[in-house]
């Protein structure tokens, strides 16, 4: 199979340019945003990952003072 051999007009030249070089554009936004949204998504974890942490310390600190208070309560003093 032959290959054909279009001649084009600088304009239409100017316009594959421009057409070619808005795609990269476009490429490179797209990337850009799911880099921002990978960040994002990263942050979110984490954020949640330490709202885990400080509940479960809270609590852990409202069952330590609960104990204390309880043993506080029935302690003889000497």
């Amino acid at each position: 199979m032959g290959m054909a051999v279009v001649a084009l007009t600088d304009d239409q030249v100017k316009r594959v340019r421009a057409m070619k070089h808005h795609e990269l554009v476009a490429s490179a936004e797209t990337q850009d945003l799911a880099v921002v949204v990978e960040a994002s998504l990263r942050l979110h974890r984490a954020t949640v990952f330490l709202n885990v942490i400080l509940t479960a310390l809270t609590i852990v600190l409202i069952l330590l003072t609960a104990a204390l208070v309880y043993t506080a309560e029935f302690s003889v003093p000497s």
